[in-house]
């Protein structure tokens, strides 16, 4: 009894202190502050800007190193079906979200390769259809 009162506890502190320690939230500035304006004697130069090729080349790669995991635990999960240890919902979960994420890319062939591994037998289970796989 003790032991489930002292979990609750500790659960319900983690909930309370760690927001406020994560550091994601706001300090709100305080009335009487003044806003600072730069003298006209020193020469404000404008913020480096960050140039939209580079932003989107980082965000692609990191979609790419994203999508290259997800297939990466789909195969993982189909090799631990087929041995017996894991059911295939999560291949087929996995594979299905690659398929409508990135539709018309090298990651939707390969999700659907991997779809087309599970058994004949079990795919009305999880109603994958020939036109889903393109066979």
């Amino acid at each position: 009894m003790m032991t489930r009162y002292f979990h609750f506890i500790y659960f319900i502190s983690l909930l309370t202190f760690l927001p406020a320690c994560s550091g994601n939230y706001q300090q709100e500035a305080s009335v009487d502050a003044k806003p600072q304006v730069a003298s006209q004697d020193t020469a404000v130069e404008p913020a480096e800007e960050t140039k939209p090729a580079e932003e989107a080349e980082k965000a692609a790669s990191q979609d790419n190193s994203e999508v290259q995991k997800k297939l990466e635990f789909a195969r993982s999960y189909l090799e631990l079906a087929q041995k017996g240890v894991a059911g295939y919902s999560q291949t087929v979960a996995i594979c299905r979200s690659v398929i409508k994420d990135y539709p018309g890319t090298e990651y939707e062939c390969q999700a659907k390769e991997i779809l087309a591994q599970v058994p004949e037998d079990l795919r009305s289970q999880f109603h994958i259809t020939d036109e889903e796989l393109e066979l």
